[in-house]
């Protein structure tokens, strides 16, 4: 219920007392490289730290949250309006990084639109959307939050 409200302060799926769900098990594997990266360059910190510092820094939007095999558009849900309308708000907003990993066009955006806030990820790297160190996303992340080169 609290992901509904907006009342969490982290990626609830990325919280290890949730490592049970379903939901865990996909963010977990989305975002690993990039906490054992972390993990990694700060010795102190343990895999599962770092997840969790992860969860605090990254906040993670979908156009249509609407998994289906068959999907075929409906990006003029008011859901999706409203995610749009956030995502551009934020973007002007200089300490925030934006990364879009997939329907660049859709999110309203062009492929070469890219900036120091705004990573977009070209059509051929869409569909795996990796995240982690050596993908466009990844590195962002690593250098804008946590200031590795």
């Amino acid at each position: 219920m609290g992901t509904l409200r907006q009342t969490h302060k982290q990626h609830v799926c990325l919280d290890p007392k949730w490592a049970w769900t379903e939901g865990f098990a996909w963010w977990e594997q989305k975002f690993r490289r990039l906490a054992q990266e972390v993990a990694k360059r700060n010795p102190a910190l343990s895999y599962f730290a770092a997840l969790e510092l992860i969860a605090h820094k990254v906040a993670w939007l979908e156009l249509v949250p609407y998994h289906s095999r068959s999907f075929a558009g409906g990006f003029n849900l008011r859901s999706s309006e409203v995610a749009k309308d956030f995502v551009h708000s934020e973007l002007k907003k200089r300490d925030r990084l934006i990364v879009v990993t997939r329907s660049v066009t859709a999110w309203g955006f062009a492929e070469g639109d890219s900036s120091s806030n705004l990573v977009l990820y070209p059509s051929r790297q869409a569909r795996g959307a990796s995240i982690g160190p050596g993908t466009p996303g990844g590195d962002a992340i690593l250098r804008r939050i946590f200031g590795y080169k």
